[in-house]
């Protein structure tokens, strides 16, 4: 049996695991607490408070005691909290989704204090699986059950064994919400992974989602040539800044989105780096086709972090990507289905790429899938 075979296996039964071992509900017997002040805890008090559910407190670790959230519910500091409470007859329910938490210490206090139980964000959605309002890769684990083959076909796209053994581990996270099941997240290399192939260089870059230009920024300071830029950022905010950043570079800068298809669409502005296409946007901005704007770009490095339309975006580059076969980084977290529907996206135009997927963020942000060409076209 290759090792392909046995992490094939070991995916099978990780998901068929979890599809026949359903988390119990929200005990009626327990004090429940949820950790977390922010827009993600408030969104988890509001759901439980709208279906009836009694919340004794809310926990940050800068909690102002002054302060009270909705409905009279305390917010308050972990050990002030300890000092009324006892942790053994209550459940907590973690609410943190975001790249800069590292889980894993903050589930060892709550182990360590004795909560009765311990409830991730993960496991709350698949309690409540219903009319979610959290963004990114959550979702009910009736998603991963229903894609098994994609899950495993995709699996078998990935070049080397570090790649595997991220996507395993990002698939064990997203069904158990345990931050044990991750490793510690490479977070000074991103987009220029230190044990992957190495970009080509001078560079003709092609940056979708290009932010305020940090992408360009870093590939300047670790010392790559920068040849052609061309850039796409929607928000305007972010572009102007991305313009006054990037003006000691020759680069192209199209205040447009990316997608299949070029038309206008509704975007949610003022996110910072999270701004994206939504149907509740607040306000239209252009969408456009890379085959239509940069046919003759010649790119041999194309990255992407559009929140969520990267594959929209791959397909309205089809052509530019098949023409020159450029390096790609592509986000891999924004929707729970791009971990596999964008390898396998890619594996089916046969273009000859190798498959990498590393990890920069904590709780599986900032996954990208690095794919190199296998003979790179000559310049």
């Amino acid at each position: 049996m290759t090792n392909y075979d046995l992490a094939i296996q070991q995916c099978t039964s990780m998901i068929t695991y979890y599809q026949t071992n359903s988390p119990n509900p929200l005990s009626s017997q327990h004090d429940t607490v949820i950790y977390g002040g922010g827009k993600t805890g408030q969104g988890v008090l509001d759901y439980l408070l709208a279906r009836g559910f009694q919340v004794s407190a809310v926990l940050d670790r800068n909690a102002d005691p002054s302060r009270k959230v909705r409905n009279g519910i305390p917010l308050l500091k972990l050990e002030e909290w300890t000092r009324s409470h006892d942790p053994h007859f209550s459940q907590v329910i973690i609410a943190i989704h975001n790249r800069d938490d590292d889980l894993r210490p903050i589930y060892e206090t709550f182990l360590r204090l004795g909560f009765d139980r311990i409830i991730s964000l993960v496991e709350f959605v698949n309690i409540f699986p219903n009319e979610q309002p959290f963004r990114y890769w959550l979702a009910n684990s009736e998603l991963y059950y229903g894609a098994l083959d994609k899950i495993v076909n995709a699996l078998s796209t990935l070049k080397d064994s570090c790649s595997v053994a991220n996507y395993l581990d990002i698939i064990q996270y997203r069904l158990s919400g345990n931050p044990n099941a991750l490793k510690q997240p490479s977070l000074e290399d991103q987009y220029t992974p230190f044990d992957c192939p190495q970009w080509p260089s001078p560079l003709r870059l092609i940056d979708c989602g290009a932010y305020d230009g940090d992408t360009i920024q870093t590939f300047a300071q670790k010392g790559f040539e920068l040849e052609a830029i061309a850039t796409f950022e929607p928000d305007p905010s972010n572009y102007r800044n991305l313009v006054r950043n990037l003006r000691e570079v020759e680069s192209i800068n199209i205040p447009c989105a990316t997608g299949a298809e070029n038309f206008l669409c509704k975007f949610e502005t003022g996110m910072g780096e999270a701004g994206a296409v939504l149907s509740n946007g607040n306000t239209i901005v252009q969408s456009v086709k890379i085959d239509d704007v940069l046919p003759r770009f010649r790119p041999n490095l194309i990255k992407m972090d559009v929140e969520g339309a990267e594959i929209d975006s791959l397909l309205g580059c089809k052509n530019v990507i098949g023409r020159y076969r450029p390096g790609l980084a592509i986000s891999l977290y924004h929707r729970p289905t791009d971990l596999w529907e964008i390898p396998l996206l890619l594996d089916s135009w046969d273009l000859g790429y190798e498959f990498f997927i590393r990890c920069h963020r904590f709780n599986t942000f900032d996954s990208v899938l690095y794919a190199f060409p296998h003979h790179p076209l000559p310049r």
